[in-house]
């Protein structure tokens, strides 16, 4: 359809030029009649001896007009993104009253379908109940997910010419697996082709409070406290733990180093005072109750029998990790800026406990190179964590253990050369490949991923200056010509 939409207006423009190009004229008007009867008959076979894929969806129409239907308006650029198999939990629901607990009898829980000023969209699997639904939420169910694949419901407001006249596929959805945390990402493409400035990535087990999402900094500069070190330091020196410095020198975070945290810690020296910084692309609040950590720490210190009740210091200051400075952070309750979503993939080929690890310490490289930063906030939000079983976490986090450190010191003495942001993000994905940090699956998949955001307008975000001078102005040049020929 795309083809024959440029074919069209430029017939139009054919009609208006020099009559001397009548010959032209008729031979293009021949062209598309042909090209549009070859396209209804090609279409025709394909859905009726394709592949079963195509043929997932019977009345493909109705069912998208009846989806977009029950589609809520749109209220800001602020989203939140969450993948559920199970019923509209407690979490989720349109409630609003106080609820008492044991620790704090006036926590407000701020269920995330009635946040105001926010758009909620979730993501079904193939285990996720046929009647989901629940009023106010943006749910993409499996078959419109189908729909986004392949470009048989347009999505929001495109910034490309040809967009304007065809409808997008996202060829990076039909390569996601099912079953599969990571089909959280079609969430992030929908919230971003539908204007999305921020995203809040969270699960369903787990609820905002004592401010809940208003904690976050949304301003583009702020005053605050900032950790630095000397980037030559060694990197156990730069590593920042947050669960130390809001007050729990005994706990770690998934993802942080083993063999670095006996030895490590924090001093007065490694903290600075800002009257004015840019605030952070990438902020994590901590959470209570029942915050991220290894099934080490789970093993050895939480009780199966007993509902966690881990807590924070919730006066401590936000702060704000300078470059190369490092530290892991989840998928659980952490803010995204516009100019960190292209570093939001998620490999689908390592475990569910430890991709959204990798995928912290593949943006922060990222980020660095783009001046921006990650960001710890006090706790805004508290985790009832869903059924685990601690040693089927044990076996699911052996890269956590065994890589961290590893992956940690490639990417500190890793340098792009290139001066675009989509070649170092494309090169960086494929040394994680060669590293064997994730496999070559990922690698392709995230060049789709990379192609889809382009394609909906996310691209370098800031152009990478080099010593020899300011690129800006090629930068974008070469994201298209980078992109054309991967294509």
């Amino acid at each position: 359809m795309c083809i024959l939409a440029i074919l069209f207006v430029f017939s139009i423009y054919i009609s208006y030029s020099d009559v001397s190009l009548s010959f032209i004229r008729k031979s293009l008007n021949k062209f598309i009649i042909l090209t549009v009867i070859a396209f209804v008959v090609i279409n025709w076979f394909a859905f009726k001896y394709g592949s079963n894929e195509i043929k997932t969806i019977e009345n493909v129409e109705t069912v998208v007009e009846s989806a977009k239907a029950k589609m809520p308006e749109i209220g800001s650029n602020k989203w939140i993104v969450l993948t559920t198999i199970n019923e509209p939990t407690a979490d989720v629901k349109v409630v609003s009253f106080l609820m008492a607990v044991t620790w704090n009898e006036s926590t407000l829980f701020q269920y995330l379908a009635s946040l105001s000023g926010w758009n909620l969209v979730v993501v079904a699997d193939l285990k996720t109940p046929k009647n989901w639904n629940l009023e106010g939420v943006h749910f993409l169910s499996v078959e419109m997910q189908l729909d986004m694949s392949l470009g048989t419901i347009k999505f929001g407001p495109k910034i490309h010419f040809i967009t304007f006249f065809c409808n997008l596929a996202f060829n990076f959805v039909r390569k996601l697996p099912y079953k599969s945390y990571t089909r959280k990402m079609i969430g992030y493409l929908y919230a971003i082709s539908h204007g999305a400035e921020w995203i809040y990535d969270t699960d369903d087990d787990n609820r905002p409070i004592f401010g809940g999402l208003d904690t976050f900094d949304f301003a583009d500069e702020l005053s605050g406290v900032r950790f630095e070190r000397n980037h030559e330091d060694p990197i156990i020196n730069r590593l920042f733990n947050p669960y130390l410095h809001f007050g729990r020198p005994d706990m770690w975070p998934r993802g942080f180093p083993l063999e670095y945290f006996s030895q490590h810690n924090h001093t007065d020296a490694n903290f600075r005072l800002c009257e004015v910084q840019k605030r952070a692309a990438v902020q994590q609040g901590l959470v209570d109750m029942d915050p991220d950590v290894d099934a080490i720490f789970r093993l050895l210190h939480a009780n199966p029998t007993k509902v966690s009740s881990e807590h924070f210091n919730r006066h401590a200051p936000p702060i704000i990790l300078g470059q190369k400075m490092y530290s892991p952070w989840n998928s659980q309750n952490t803010l995204f800026h516009r100019n960190a979503f292209f570093t939001m993939f998620l490999p689908t080929t390592v475990s569910f406990r430890t991709t959204d690890i990798w995928r912290s310490y593949f943006s922060q490289k990222l980020l660095h190179l783009v001046d921006e930063y990650v960001a710890f906030y006090p706790v805004n939000a508290v985790q009832i964590r869903n059924a685990h079983n601690y040693l089927k976490d044990f076996e699911d986090e052996q890269d956590v253990y065994l890589k961290s450190s590893q992956i940690l010191n490639f990417l500190d003495n890793w340098n792009c050369d290139h001066n675009s942001t989509v070649n170092c993000a494309i090169e960086l994905a494929e040394q994680f490949g060669k590293m064997e940090f994730w496999s070559k699956d990922d690698v392709d998949l995230f060049k789709e991923w990379v192609r889809d955001l382009t394609e909906i307008g996310i691209t370098s975000h800031k152009a990478l200056e080099k010593q020899q001078g300011n690129i800006a102005q090629l930068n974008n040049i070469l994201d298209t010509m980078t992109l054309m020929y991967l294509r």
